[in-house]
């Protein structure tokens, strides 16, 4: 094997990187900028990593006098790779040029779950939402989908009422 080139990811790279530098040594190039895949002869990123575009933004803005020594930068961030390395950069910089960190850590959102309707929120067949519904699919309701599920007048060109 002589490489991967798309390899998108640095999760992905970090489960297989182990294997790469000791058994297959084939080029990874992953489209991830995360300091943690730096260290390998095998894996090649291009371009900065997260940290390190983190602290040319911080150095552009003390260049530009948008911020000053002194000063307190927000950092909104999700938990992971990414977010956690851009941070590591933003305290760097911070550190250097005199300034305050105050970071915000996010979860990620996971979509809710899907729960069948209880028996009071049954839809009224003399709603004028589900009497097209109706219509539209041979007098029975339709199984829910994408296009189904809540109002989708405005989707669809219906005019409510």
């Amino acid at each position: 094997m002589l490489g991967f080139t798309q390899f998108i990811g640095s999760p992905f790279v970090a489960a297989v990187k182990q294997r790469i530098d000791g058994r297959d040594k084939g080029l990874v190039i992953p489209q991830a900028w995360s300091a943690s895949l730096l260290g390998s002869p095998y894996v090649r990123t291009v371009g900065a990593t997260y940290d390190v575009e983190t602290i040319n933004a911080v150095g552009f803005l003390l260049d530009r006098k948008r911020i000053a020594s002194g000063d307190r930068i927000g950092h909104v961030y999700f938990e992971g790779d990414y977010g956690e390395n851009a941070l590591t950069g933003a305290k760097a910089a911070a550190k250097e040029a005199g300034l305050t960190v105050v970071e915000q850590k996010k979860r990620r959102r996971r979509p809710p779950r899907r729960r069948s309707r209880p028996p009071s929120e049954t839809p009224d067949a003399t709603d004028p939402y589900e009497a097209r519904l109706r219509t539209l699919h041979g007098g029975r309701r339709p199984p829910l989908s994408g296009q189904t599920v809540g109002r989708p007048e405005g989707r669809l060109g219906w005019k409510h009422g």
